[in-house]
């Protein structure tokens, strides 16, 4: 690929020109946009599966404690 830019060559793999740091044109603006979308849509469903383990860990630690609280109560 041509840089816009610089004129300089370099890999389609790149989003930016290693060399100048120009953008790379893309003729079919929609579909990337639409790859960028389903991309933060995976990222967001990721952090919210990752979220809810958290909670039902810390839900499972909870319990334990109020347990050994409890316990800890009796054998005073």
């Amino acid at each position: 690929m041509v840089c816009n830019g610089c004129g300089r060559n370099f890999d389609n793999e790149f989003v930016y020109c290693p060399w100048c740091g120009e953008r790379k044109s893309f003729h079919n603006q929609k579909y990337f946009d639409m790859i960028y979308e389903r991309y933060s849509e995976l990222n967001r469903e990721k952090r919210n599966n990752q979220f809810r383990a958290i909670a039902k860990q810390l839900d499972e630690l909870e319990q334990e404690l109020n347990v050994l609280v409890v316990s800890a109560e009796l054998h005073k």
